[in-house]
């Protein structure tokens, strides 16, 4: 049954509308469910582990094949892939336990350090084909190395300062939020102490 002077059109659109809003409710159904959530980062951690493996694997074969030469860049890339993915499989195996951290800034840390050596293993990788761009071309390759260890100094300052300032921060609100719960009446157990004006 149609309503006076709406059109049968329009009410079949919003009808259609409606169902496919009932229909798309499925991902919020499954964004809190603990039990997706759970196979989703687990399913990542295995991912993020295989990685790991394989680079682990690689450092450990290239190693065996040359291990005069030491730490090249090569070497260096695939540890930083192994220890970049593996502390991400870490994080997401225990990833309950990590929300839980006290204080915050821990949390924060341990989530954005794989992000810092993502970065430095791939400027790693950049100044590696630049080295042999640079070789290629007979042109000196003096200021590569430099320029790679200044650009991750900055980046890892700006994420420390970042990391001191949240850690601050949050040391702040919390000295606030404790001092927030102390009721004025406390006050007057203290009869020498003056009561705080408002001028």
């Amino acid at each position: 049954m149609v309503a006076r002077g709406v059109p049968e059109q329009a009410v079949m659109a919003v009808a259609a509308a409606l169902h496919f809003t009932e229909t798309s409710n499925w991902w919020r159904d499954i964004n809190v469910s603990p039990l997706w959530q759970d196979r989703t980062f687990h399913l990542l951690a295995v991912l993020y582990g295989i990685v790991a493996a394989i680079a682990l694997v690689q450092l450990v074969r290239i190693q065996l094949r040359v291990p005069e030469y030491g730490w090249t860049t090569q070497k260096v890339f695939h540890f930083l892939n192994f220890f970049v993915n593996g502390v991400r499989c870490f994080v997401f195996v225990f990833r309950r336990d990590v929300q839980k951290l006290q204080p915050e800034i821990v949390q924060h840390i341990l989530l954005d350090m794989p992000s810092l050596a993502f970065f430095t293993t791939y400027a790693l990788l950049v100044l590696f084909w630049a080295e042999i761009y640079y070789q290629a071309r007979a042109v000196s390759t003096d200021g590569l190395r430099p320029s790679f260890y200044t650009i991750n100094a900055v980046v890892y300052v700006i994420q420390s300062v970042a990391f001191s300032d949240g850690a601050l921060r949050s040391n702040l609100v919390a000295l606030s939020d404790l001092t927030s719960r102390i009721p004025p009446s406390v006050f007057m157990f203290f009869p020498n102490s003056r009561k705080p004006s408002l001028i």
